[in-house]
């Protein structure tokens, strides 16, 4: 498999994020999950808990991440860098 995106983003990341309490639903995350149609899964504004979200994705979420370079330096050096080639 590819290794380019490799240390780039990992759920890893999300998870030390969600443990510090800094996810908030709506601003830094959406869970939602695909049934037929699309099934809002967010807990309303407000913080996102570690175990919420570990049950979420273990029941088959999708964890939608926003804006991740808004927190993760990795995420945020490659935007600059497509930023200033494009």
């Amino acid at each position: 498999a590819p290794k380019y995106y490799e240390g780039l983003f990992a759920k890893s990341d999300l998870d030390q994020e969600l443990r510090q309490g800094k996810v908030r639903y709506q601003e830094r995350l959406n869970l939602v999950r695909f049934e037929g149609k699309k099934i809002d899964l967010n807990k309303g504004p407000g913080i996102a808990s570690f175990q919420e979200v570990q049950e979420a994705w273990k029941a088959g979420a999708t964890l939608q991440v926003l804006h991740p370079q808004q927190f993760h330096s990795a995420v945020r050096a490659t935007m600059a860098a497509l930023e200033r080639s494009f």
